[in-house]
């Protein structure tokens, strides 16, 4: 299985990823802002059966997908140091559902995904603000996420303040966390988020294990993304 996490995750989360599998640590240099510099989610879209993925990725990511044979398309556009440039790929696409700004998708994620139904949010930052669970369960930091998946989903809406994002006064819920069948891995700690019992509840309920890879607050690392 290939892993891939922001390099600048504490030690302690990459010990614990490189024993469930080959772990990439994500980094690049020049392309986006330095704060995300480092975060998966914004070169790449995983699709259900495949990734859509940036120009712009590094080559140690298009080597190490290549050496997994995990199938993937590059996009169109070329990611770009600011807002919208860094949006392009930070949608979330389900079997039902592709989530996120229509105006800034790469047309890549729309030709090679074919959904049944697309919902539109003003919030280009997408995955970094949904975590997509089984069937219609989300927990999103985005009011205006929530408001827009609520008719078609179960969404749990949950505050960002206190999580930790370098140069910013907080980060979002996506990209603290990933999933991989009935686990969510969380960079840091839900007891140290002020709404982590929220979310520990929500997630008993749907049955998922929670494994904590960090101590400490929860970290905006751009997601944990597993491929196999």
């Amino acid at each position: 299985m290939l892993i891939i996490a922001d390099s600048r995750l504490p030690e302690q989360a990459k010990l614990k990823l490189m024993e469930m599998g080959d772990l990439l640590e994500f980094k690049t240099s020049g392309v986006v802002y330095e704060a995300i510099s480092g975060h998966p989610d914004i070169f790449m879209c995983q699709l259900p059966d495949k990734l859509v993925v940036s120009p712009q990725a590094p080559g140690e990511l298009i080597d190490a997908l290549k050496a997994h044979n995990v199938a993937f398309n590059l996009g169109s556009k070329h990611t770009g140091f600011k807002h919208p440039g860094t949006t392009f790929y930070n949608a979330v696409a389900t079997h039902e559902f592709l989530v996120h700004n229509s105006d800034y998708t790469d047309k890549t994620i729309l030709q090679k995904y074919a959904v049944s139904q697309q919902i539109f949010v003003k919030q280009g930052y997408t995955r970094c603000n949904l975590l997509s669970l089984q069937g219609r369960n989300f927990i999103t930091s985005d009011k205006g996420i929530y408001r827009a998946l609520k008719p078609y989903a179960d969404v749990l809406f949950v505050s960002p303040e206190g999580i930790l994002l370098e140069g910013y006064s907080h980060g979002f819920i996506g990209g603290t966390a990933g999933v991989l069948d009935d686990q969510v891995y969380f960079t840091g700690s839900l007891n140290d988020f002020p709404e982590g019992d929220k979310i520990a509840s929500y997630l008993n309920n749907l049955n998922y294990e929670i494994i904590e890879l960090n101590d400490g607050p929860l970290i905006d690392g751009g997601g944990v993304f597993f491929l196999r």
